[in-house]
């Protein structure tokens, strides 16, 4: 549906504006919205009669009193319509039905590997809204639209997956995901970088109305990273985020896909992590992976996270060495950036194996500057915030919100 599509009023983009400000402030009352708006009361009364009307926001409690009758405060209507966000990579594909406040109704999940062929993907998808509608007794039509975030580079004005020979999406290059999927669901379809997506729903649901600036950093099958600065994206193209994993941290290190050596991908990454662990095993090194495979080499990403998980001393090893040096490129970015905030995430980021000993050595690294002011922080969620900030976007597009 578009979702303003019942609105019948000359005053369509001021009633989006209003809309914008409500969902931003959570709740909020008609002074606040008065000031924030620059409005008389009359013509504040008419916005908000309408947005009631057409249901598109609710009357959700009564603030506290100045003086005289206490102000009814306002909010958006969460269940007026509906999202689907989705995540791509090639450890899972997850689906996610959102209400407006991008809380999770339901979700499904495809372990990837064996299954990682577009028509098999594509039809758990369709399938998989078809489930999450029927199992909420929702209809088609109350859906905004679906937000996919892809774990790779695409083409930011096609939605098209660009062809990376070292990239575990080389055999999708030049599909258009976007066309396909919005022709098959009958629904709008938008794509864009995972880790934008992740970056945008962190700053939307946590630190919109008290941080302007922020840095997201991932840790799982590349380095990645994303700023918000004023509010506002720093880079919409989807290459910009792989940046970060292509610092040098290592003059003497490995040789990295992209043809330079020591970048931080060599190390800090899961591919680089699983390297190791391989390497340190044939060394003679003991660990629990082993009891399970015939040979190292058999192990897989899911197989080092449940390592870590049981506190299996190779993979602690491991993983904070490759934590080491993912807190010396965070220091560096800090230095150029200036957040005052940053979120680690992503599969292996979001640990506290990981947070921790990156804080150690950001913390050491920049005791010299002690007029740098930030704080390091954990991702809210570590499984589905892709999902979730797809499913923002698709929102933000809708209403006009300004992202980039």
């Amino acid at each position: 549906m578009t979702f303003f599509e019942e609105v019948q009023s000359d005053r369509i983009e001021r009633l989006k504006q209003l809309y914008r400000l409500i969902r931003r402030y959570k709740q909020v009352d008609i002074s606040r919205i008065k000031e924030l708006m620059d409005l008389k009361h009359a013509t504040c009364v008419r916005l908000i009669e309408e947005l009631l009307q057409y249901q598109l926001i609710q009357e959700s409690g009564v603030g506290v009193s100045s003086g005289g009758r206490k102000p009814k405060l306002y909010s958006i209507n969460p269940r007026k319509a509906y999202l689907i966000g989705i995540e791509l990579s090639n450890l899972y594909t997850t689906v996610l039905l959102m209400d407006l406040e991008l809380n999770i109704l339901e979700e499904r999940k495809l372990k990837m590997g064996e299954v990682f062929i577009p028509e098999i993907v594509f039809e758990f998808i369709i399938q998989s809204i078809q489930q999450l509608l029927a199992s909420n007794e929702l209809q088609r039509n109350q859906l905004v639209g679906v937000g996919i975030g892809i774990l790779t580079r695409i083409d930011d004005s096609t939605g098209r997956i660009k062809k990376r020979e070292y990239s575990a999406f080389k055999e999708w290059s030049d599909i258009d995901i976007q066309g396909q999927l919005a022709e098959k669901l009958g629904l709008p379809v938008v794509v864009h970088s995972a880790t934008n997506l992740a970056a945008l729903v962190e700053y939307r649901k946590n630190y919109w109305n008290e941080e302007e600036n922020l840095l997201f950093v991932a840790n799982d099958l590349i380095i990645r990273s994303a700023s918000m600065i004023n509010g506002h994206m720093l880079y919409k193209n989807s290459e910009m985020t792989e940046s970060f994993g292509h610092m040098t941290v290592d003059l003497q290190g490995e040789k990295c896909f992209c043809g330079m050596y020591g970048c931080l991908d060599t190390i800090s990454s899961l591919p680089a992590i699983r390297t190791e662990i391989i390497k340190r095993v044939k060394m003679g090194y003991s660990s629990s992976l082993t009891e399970a495979f015939e040979s190292i080499d058999d192990i897989n990403y899911y197989h080092i996270l449940q390592g870590i998980e049981e506190q299996d001393q190779l993979c602690l090893d491991v993983v904070d060495r490759a934590s080491y040096y993912l807190g010396i490129g965070l220091s560096n970015l800090i230095l150029q950036l200036r957040p005052k905030t940053v979120i680690i995430g992503g599969t292996l980021g979001s640990r506290s194996i990981v947070v921790t000993k990156v804080k150690e050595v950001v913390q050491e690294r920049l005791e010299y500057f002690t007029e740098i002011k930030y704080e390091i922080k954990s991702a809210s969620s570590s499984f589905n915030t892709v999902a979730q900030g797809a499913g923002c976007m698709v929102l933000d597009l809708e209403i006009g919100e300004t992202i980039f």
